[in-house]
């Protein structure tokens, strides 16, 4: 303690007074800047709380609103898939009866064919 005192009274007044000055100073900035940090920090977090939960910063009938454009939606959109469905139910339809009429045209072709071959041995045999 006696080291203290001697360097302090051996420093002059002023020199003491402009140094208290600059740390009350540097005190003072960085109070601000945390606070000022502090302040963003909050901001940015009531943004993303804003992104997070869109639906709790809207009343209740925007709520209302918004439910029942969504329900609409859902059931045009349950009507439109009703309607892609009954046309596969079509096209598949068509499709298994041209496949079926195909083979029924190839057996009777196969079967015309085999008749005139067989029709042709029989006129040879009776030559």
């Amino acid at each position: 303690m006696p080291a203290l005192i001697s360097i302090h009274k051996k420093v002059p007044a002023a020199m003491l007074e402009a140094l208290r000055q600059r740390i009350l100073k540097d005190h003072r900035e960085r109070q601000e800047a945390e606070s000022v940090e502090e302040e963003q920090r909050k901001c940015l977090e009531e943004e993303r709380q804003k992104k997070r939960d869109p639906i709790d910063n809207l009343s209740l009938d925007e709520v209302k609103d918004e439910i029942s454009n969504l329900d609409n939606r859902l059931q045009n959109l349950q009507s439109e898939k009703h309607q892609l469905f009954l046309q596969l139910k079509d096209v598949l339809r068509t499709e298994d009866e041209n496949r079926k009429r195909a083979n029924r045209n190839k057996e009777q072709s196969e079967m015309m064919s085999t008749l005139a071959k067989h029709s042709a041995q029989q006129q040879q045999q009776q030559q």
